[in-house]
């Protein structure tokens, strides 16, 4: 349970700021239910249409690899803490790598629904423009990519750059608007009918920042699931002022699903420990009921079709963030006894 000392110095040496946490490696989350016992429909339309959806939503969690684990390992282990096969699985990928890689198939052929995000810059760090994209100049990768996906048959999210808002080296939210469109306008043409597109922001953005949801969301007939991500950082982050509830941190997103009658698929979430940095008034049981609190929030959100929890370290405001799933044994616990509630697939 937990991080050895060594794994934990390898980690935050190697560990970026929280926007490239997850995209700068060849990324994955974790997460399994037989994906044939899930009904999506094999149609153009699927993204604007009202897909059936799991009969319960998919329990997940991204699992990053410590000191010589591969990304297989990583899913293995928490896998195995938690007693149990996750659903969905986050493969982030940059602009000039394979859609999708070796893990990503054999997470897949192990049962476990895909979410797939392709970002518009390259592994060493070269942005992409959107104006580029919406103008066709790429089109070849892209037709690469969607011949890909197409051929490889499972059923799973689809998703071009998450979180852009965080990427204005790439454009404009109109420019990233229009690149959308064209990037599955491309898809489509090429038969990618196995995957239902959604647009991943930030839970800020959704409650108004960056410019706000319509600055940033597509045409809604574009897509079909709202994506969101978002942490509770107290104590860890200094700029926070206090400890934020799953509920209070997604709540707005809820409401933005529901006033446009998209699905809500949590993609990122988690919470360091309150007792993080030697926080004196830290309880050693409130990330248990952090957790426990949110799979109670989501059981009233009938939107939510999954929930994709960040177990990993990440670097936010130069302070390094524990997210953990097994960071104590009530975390572990409560992480588990969720996983094991019935309410989710």
């Amino acid at each position: 349970m937990g991080r050895t000392a060594k794994d934990q110095a390898a980690i935050v040496t190697t560990t970026m700021d929280r926007r490239r946490f997850l995209a700068l490696s060849t990324m994955a989350g974790a997460g399994l239910t037989v994906a044939s016992s899930l009904s999506w429909p094999a149609t153009k339309a699927f993204a604007r249409s009202r897909p059936r959806t799991p009969s319960r939503p998919l329990f997940g969690a991204y699992c990053r690899p410590t000191g010589s684990q591969s990304w297989e390992d990583a899913l293995a282990s928490l896998e195995t803490e938690a007693g149990r096969t996750m659903s969905i699985t986050r493969h982030y990928y940059r602009w000039d790598e394979a859609v999708p890689d070796d893990f990503a198939r054999s997470a897949a052929a192990g049962g476990r629904v895909p979410f797939v995000s392709i970002h518009a810059f390259t592994k060493k760090g070269v942005y992409i423009p959107w104006a580029e994209i919406a103008a066709g100049v790429h089109d070849d990768q892209l037709k690469t990519w969607a011949t890909s996906l197409q051929s490889w048959g499972v059923k799973g999210y689809l998703n071009f750059h998450h979180e852009p808002e965080n990427d204005l080296a790439c454009g404009t939210g109109p420019d990233f608007t229009a690149a959308f469109a064209h990037v599955q306008s491309v898809f489509d043409a090429q038969g990618v009918t196995n995957f239902t597109w959604g647009v991943s922001l930030m839970a800020s953005t959704l409650k108004g920042g960056h410019g706000g949801a319509d600055q940033w969301l597509p045409d809604p007939s574009l897509y079909r699931v709202l994506i969101v991500d978002g942490y509770n950082r107290f104590p860890s982050d200094a700029a926070s002022s206090h400890w934020r509830s799953f509920g209070e941190i997604f709540k707005t997103a809820h409401e933005q699903a529901q006033a446009r009658g998209k699905h809500l698929l949590i993609g990122e979430y988690g919470t360091v420990e309150q007792t993080a940095g030697g926080y004196r008034n830290g309880s050693p049981t409130a990330k248990a009921q952090w957790l426990a609190d949110a799979a109670a929030t989501m059981k009233t959100w009938p939107e939510v079709v999954g929930a994709i929890y960040s177990h990993t370290t990440a670097v936010y405001g130069g302070q390094v963030m524990d997210y953990w799933a097994d960071s104590s044994a009530p975390s572990l616990t409560a992480f588990t006894d969720c996983g094991h509630d019935t309410f989710f697939s």
